[in-house]
């Protein structure tokens, strides 16, 4: 394999060099994911348009979450742009920047967009893709605003830390999987099917 065909996902008439290019395409798309964050996270100019963004994404689902949680405590709830203060004395739910989705949104859009499978599968799968990340955020708010609620600190901080993080890359990673089924299916990609 040459270091053209490393990068590309045409063209790979054995399975072993399919693989080891699929991993370089999706190590590259981590390295340009990082690079991009790091950039936007570190610059003075651009950090307030990164916060923005987290901010707007933070906003929605907190108005999403806030009816179902309200019927779940059976109370009103009050809300800002990225808290849930919750009655009874519970600890607000801070929905932090990096509880929005915007990673695996990034990284799932590069995923889809970058590679030779028929447009129309790319859009197909980049939909479930992005419509998986918020349905699991928004699920993720709000059963993380009740457990607060309800005073289950220990299953907050389990779920939060590591049940919903599980939850949402390993409902991505079936996504993935079923995407790139055709490329790894076929021996050559000139016409796959859709």
């Amino acid at each position: 394999m040459n270091v053209k065909g490393l990068f590309s996902l045409k063209h790979h008439k054995d399975e072993t060099s399919r693989y080891i290019a699929f991993f370089v395409r999706i190590l590259l798309v981590y390295i340009i994911w990082f690079s991009f964050r790091e950039l936007m996270e570190k610059s003075s100019w651009l950090r307030p348009l990164w916060d923005d963004l987290h901010f707007f994404f933070s906003k929605y689902y907190i108005l999403m979450a806030r009816p179902f949680l309200e019927m779940l405590i059976e109370a009103p709830l009050y809300v800002n742009t990225s808290n849930i203060f919750l009655p009874g004395g519970a600890q607000p739910l801070y929905v932090a920047p990096h509880c929005v989705g915007i990673a695996p949104m990034a990284i799932m859009s590069l995923v889809f967009w970058w590679n030779i499978l028929p447009l129309k599968r790319r859009l197909r799968f980049w939909i479930y893709a992005m419509c998986t990340i918020v349905f699991l955020n928004w699920f993720r708010i709000t059963t993380l605003g009740y457990m607060l609620h309800a005073g289950w600190k220990q299953f907050f901080y389990f779920s939060h830390s590591y049940t919903y993080i599980l939850m949402i890359y390993g409902a991505l990673f079936w996504v993935m999987l079923a995407f790139y089924k055709p490329y790894f299916d076929h021996p050559s990609l000139e016409n796959p099917e859709q």
